[in-house]
């Protein structure tokens, strides 16, 4: 363990094990252990403690001593997650460690069994990032329906289809008001990596949303996860999008005219069954006019920003440390500064990284946080501007020298 000296007493802790450990007992194709590696890959290395109620994330790692995560990992009751989350948030406050708490949960425990717990902590806004790996049944328990069932689905419960449709949690948590809410896709890799980098980056009640298919619960084959994922959001059924503070809205990916029946066909869920598919092209056509109406009329900040807007972009060029996106964001959020945008770009040298934050702030107040950023051991150049959102193109280097020792400065410009 190394101690930060810009966290104060806070320790940051790097790990050499992957969060998700070979001899688990997911199933082939399971979309909950490809989410948990693509989770420790946005994580870059740094600590994290998973809260995990009753779910197939808690039962297929197995036992400590000998669990297939590589974090510490807190089981829950089915209906407590966010609650021990909100204890083991308070604790690393206490403890001023930059560690994020996740809470890993199924649709079971959110949709429906954790709804309560779910709904208070992010009603009282608690630093937990909740992820929601979505496979649209109770998935360990036999495969029963949830309220993350869509219409015209079997399951153990509905073996002629379930009729009422699929619950809209993003919808729910919106209406929470919670700083930020997003989907994510198994088949749109770079997506889900910038959502988790925006999720670090940002204090407050995170909540992300993820499709999980399930071969076992969907009957269908282990090799078709990812395109499953991919042809749910080609074909409309799951958008990709993204809500901040419950009031402004992105999307991320718009169906581009495949047909439902390309989705619908390679699962065995709606075989058998008086699945009505035209009642369910008019019902995702509803749900994209209302998702589109919130993006016209809510929309969130354009890039392009004049000099006198309150929207200001920080790039940030830090060496590769684990945690260094968490303990960017809490100095951003030290000085009540909200972050709407997020860009990391790791750099060919394999030991650098550009992190680009859009702030909501004046000149005076990003110029503040930029000297706070500034402070961090990692960080080697800060530097606030205004206009088009930068990205450094892949290959180019880092233009700032990295400091030989702790007492040499960065850069603010």
């Amino acid at each position: 363990m190394a101690e930060d000296p810009a966290q104060g007493a806070g320790v940051v802790v790097t790990r050499s094990e992957p969060l998700w450990r070979p001899g688990n007992s997911a199933c082939a194709g399971c979309g909950m252990s490809l989410g948990l590696q693509w989770l420790d890959r946005a994580l870059h290395g740094g600590m994290l403690t998973l809260v995990v109620p009753a779910c197939c994330a808690v039962a297929t790692p197995g036992a400590f001593p000998d669990s297939a995560y590589g974090v510490p990992a807190v089981g829950s009751t089915f209906a407590s997650a966010p609650a021990v989350a909100t204890g083991v948030s308070r604790v690393h406050e206490l403890n001023d460690e930059p560690d994020p708490t996740i809470c890993w949960a199924g649709d079971g425990g959110t949709y429906d069994i954790g709804m309560a717990t779910l709904s208070a902590a992010a009603e009282r806004n608690e630093d937990v990032i909740y992820v929601c790996y979505d496979n649209e049944i109770y998935g360990n328990t036999g495969g029963q329906r949830s309220g993350a069932t869509p219409a015209g689905a079997r399951t153990t419960t509905t073996p002629t289809g379930k009729l009422e449709p699929k619950k809209d949690v993003m919808a729910i948590m919106a209406a929470h008001g919670v700083p930020y809410a997003a989907t994510l896709s198994l088949a749109h890799h770079d997506d889900f990596m910038r959502k988790l980098a925006v999720a670090q980056t940002t204090r407050g009640f995170r909540f992300l949303l993820l499709l999980s298919p399930c071969p076992a619960g969907w009957k269908s084959e282990p090799a078709d996860t990812v395109e499953l994922s991919r042809l749910a959001v080609a074909c409309g059924v799951f958008p990709l999008y993204e809500v901040f503070n419950g009031r402004r809205y992105r999307i991320n990916a718009r169906a581009d005219g495949t047909p439902l029946e390309d989705y619908l066909a390679r699962q065995k869920r709606f075989a058998g069954v008086a699945f009505d598919v035209e009642a369910a092209r008019a019902a995702i056509k509803e749900k994209w006019a209302r998702l589109e109406a919130l993006a016209a009329n809510f929309p969130t900040t354009d890039v392009s920003v004049s000099s006198d807007s309150g929207h200001r972009w920080l790039r940030v060029l830090v060496k590769d440390r684990p945690s260094v996106l968490a303990r960017v964001a809490a100095q951003v959020s030290r000085r009540g500064v909200n972050i709407e945008t997020v860009v990391v770009r790791r750099l060919p040298d394999r030991a650098h990284t550009y992190i680009t934050l859009g702030i909501d702030a004046d000149e005076p107040t990003a110029g503040r946080v930029a000297r706070g950023i500034a402070r961090l051991d990692a960080v080697v150049d800060v530097a606030p501007f205004v206009g088009e959102c930068p990205e450094p193109e892949a290959d180019q280097e880092p233009k700032a020298e990295v400091r030989p020792d702790p007492d040499t400065p960065p850069t603010v410009r």
